[in-house]
C-alpha cells in the first residue's frame, strides 16, 4: 500500500513539472502565435498587450515556483520522516539487543560452579550430578536437590531419581514418576520450568538437627539435549528462586545434559568432537 502511494505521488509531481514547462513555453511563444491564429491582429496590437502579458508571466511564474517549493518541502520532509523511521527501528533493535545482552549477563554473573570441569571428568554420572547438586545448592542456598533420569519403558517414559543433595529417602527405597505424573513428570512432559512460590504445608519436608519444616519454594527444571528432555532437576528452598537463578541453572545443567543423553561417561573433549 505504501509503495503504491509513493508511485502515485511521484507521477503527480512529474506531471506537474511537465505541465509547468509546457505552460511556460506557450506563454513566451504567445506574442508570436496570436497573429497566426487571428489575422485581424497585427504585431503592433500584440505589442500593446505586452504589459498585460508580463503580468500573466509573473503570476504564472510565481504559481509554478510556489508549486516547485511545495514539492521540494514534501520531498525533504519525506526524507526526514524515512530517516526518523530508520533511526527509530535502529534504536528499537539496539534496545532489544541490549535487553538480550542484559539477560545473558545476569545469567553469566551468577556463578553456580564449573560445569565443564565436571563434564570433562571421568566420574560416573551419579557422582557428577551429586557434585553438581552440591555446588548449586550451596550457591543458591537451596535446602534440597534431586536429579531424575529418563527411563524408557515399553510404551512410555518414566523419571527415576538417581542423584540427590540432602534428600531424605528411606534406605532401600527408590523414587520414580511416570511421564506426566506429579510436578516432576508434568514439567518434563511440557518441557517447561515450574517455579512454585507457594508450597502446600507438608508437601515436602526438610530434615535437620533442629527438626523438619516445609520449604516455601520449589523449582522443577527440564534438562535438555537440543529439544529433547533427558533429565529433570528439582530444588527446594526457603528462599525464592529469581529469574537469573533459573537462567544460570539452564546454562549449567544444559552442559551436564550430555552426561544423561549418552549411556557412557562422555567427556567434554568427546562431546565437542
Amino acid at each position: 500500500m505504501q509503495t503504491s502511494t509513493n508511485i502515485i505521488k511521484w507521477v503527480v509531481i512529474a506531471a506537474f513539472i511537465i505541465a509547468a514547462g509546457v505552460t511556460t513555453y506557450l506563454l513566451f511563444q504567445l506574442p508570436s502565435l496570436l497573429p497566426l491564429y487571428s489575422p485581424a491582429l497585427d504585431i503592433s496590437i500584440v505589442e500593446q498587450l505586452n504589459p498585460l502579458l508580463y503580468q500573466v508571466y509573473v503570476a504564472v511564474g510565481a504559481t509554478i515556483l510556489l508549486g516547485l517549493g511545495v514539492i521540494t518541502v514534501l520531498i525533504s520532509s519525506q526524507g526526514q520522516h524515512s530517516s526518523q523511521i530508520a533511526e527509530f527501528r535502529m534504536s528499537e533493535q539496539q534496545s532489544i539487543d541490549s535487553e538480550e545482552e542484559s539477560r545473558e549477563g545476569k545469567a553469566d554473573e551468577f556463578y553456580l560452579g564449573d560445569a565443564e570441569e565436571l563434564l570433562s571428568s571421568n566420574d560416573a554420572k551419579e557422582t557428577v550430578f551429586s557434585k553438581a547438586l552440591s555446588q548449586v545448592c550451596e550457591a543458591l542456598e537451596a535446602s534440597q536437590g534431586a536429579v531424575y533420569q529418563i527411563i524408557e519403558e515399553e510404551e512410555s517414559k518414566a523419571l527415576e531419581l538417581f542423584a540427590t543433595y540432602a534428600y531424605h529417602i528411606p534406605e532401600g527405597d527408590t523414587l520414580s514418576f511416570r511421564w506426566g505424573e506429579g510436578l516432576v513428570g508434568q514439567s518434563a512432559k511440557e518441557g517447561k520450568v515450574f517455579n512454585i512460590d507457594s508450597v502446600p504445608e507438608g508437601y515436602i519436608k526438610i530434615f535437620s538437627g533442629l527438626g523438619k519444616a516445609t520449604p516455601k519454594h520449589l523449582l522443577f527444571l527440564p534438562m535438555k539435549e537440543g529439544e529433547e528432555v533427558v533429565g529433570m532437576l528439582e530444588l527446594s528452598s526457603f528462599k525464592q528462586f529469581q529469574g537469573n537463578h533459573v537462567m544460570a541453572l539452564e546454562q549449567y545443567f544444559g552442559k551436564l545434559a550430555l552426561k544423561l543423553s549418552n549411556n557412557d561417561n562422555v567427556s567434554l573433549e568427546a562431546a565437542k568432537s
